[in-house]
């Protein structure tokens, strides 16, 4: 198949944090691109985090180019950094999140396009302005929350993963018939609407070129990576991903994020 598109998550595909991203990842992409394929960002994270990579990895230097954020509730144009597509999580549900989040005492925080609102002033909050965000905390007792906009995804991290499964297991009855619970990491779980999901996400950007999706190929690691792996014509699993990740996938690659796996899979597929 000669695929044209590729689609990347970033964490644990793309680059692992605290590392940036590889020197061999960096030019396969280049090459990539230089080749007339097409390389989008496929991410939990927001517009404020991924568009400095956008412009690192030079992905609005080739024309038409588009990028998944939120685990596709949020969809932008990458030249301009147009909102295209915003997908809104419930509102008396975000309170419901929030509410549980601190009667277990469990960080987290809650996306809108353009604000992250945070149930505490903690490292996480520090972390994320220092990354040039917008950072506020979250107030339970104002109408709507106090929130300036719509909120789009909600986030959880722990350390401690039997209180992040007893919050989820705790929250499903309310949550399971609007919103996708998902974990994009042992020690994160993540909520968007039904109607928002990176696999959606990347329909919409292969529909913007014309493009059906057996002509795309999907990597992750994670479990909010699996509707993108099941919907691409290739769908990968990084050699360090979750199982239930591995379980779905077309293919598995031989290295790790940290061992440059992206270049694998461009030089093996997209361009090989």
């Amino acid at each position: 198949m000669n695929y044209k598109l590729l689609f990347l998550d970033y964490d644990g595909t793309l680059k692992q944090e605290p590392n940036e991203i590889s020197r061999a990842n960096k030019e396969a992409i280049l090459s990539a691109c230089q080749a007339g394929k097409k390389v989008s960002i496929a991410s939990g994270r927001n517009k404020d985090l991924i568009m400095h990579t956008v412009k690192e990895l030079q992905l609005d230097k080739f024309g038409e180019s588009y990028t998944v954020a939120l685990n596709g509730a949020h969809i932008f144009e990458n030249c301009s950094g147009t909102s295209l597509h915003s997908v809104p999580i419930p509102l008396n549900l975000t309170y419901l999140l929030f509410k549980k989040a601190y009667e277990l005492e469990i960080t987290c925080h809650v996306y809108t396009e353009n604000y992250i609102y945070f149930n505490y002033h903690d490292d996480q909050f520090k972390w994320y302005q220092e990354e040039g965000c917008t950072c506020e905390l979250i107030d339970m007792e104002q109408p709507g929350l106090g929130l300036k906009q719509t909120p789009l995804k909600f986030y959880l991290f722990s350390k401690d993963t039997n209180k992040l499964n007893r919050y989820k297991e705790e929250m499903d009855a309310v949550t399971k018939e609007d919103m996708n619970a998902e974990y994009s990491s042992r020690f994160s779980l993540e909520y968007t609407s039904t109607k928002a999901s990176k696999g959606l996400g990347i329909e919409f950007i292969c529909q913007q070129f014309g493009l059906t999706m057996d002509y795309a190929i999907a990597a992750g690691d994670g479990e909010n990576d699996i509707s993108m792996i099941q919907m691409a014509g290739l769908g990968v699993a990084m050699k360090n991903a979750l199982d239930s990740v591995k379980a779905v996938a077309d293919t598995i690659t031989e290295r790790t994020c940290m061992e440059d796996g992206v270049s694998e899979i461009i030089n093996r597929y997209l361009l090989g």
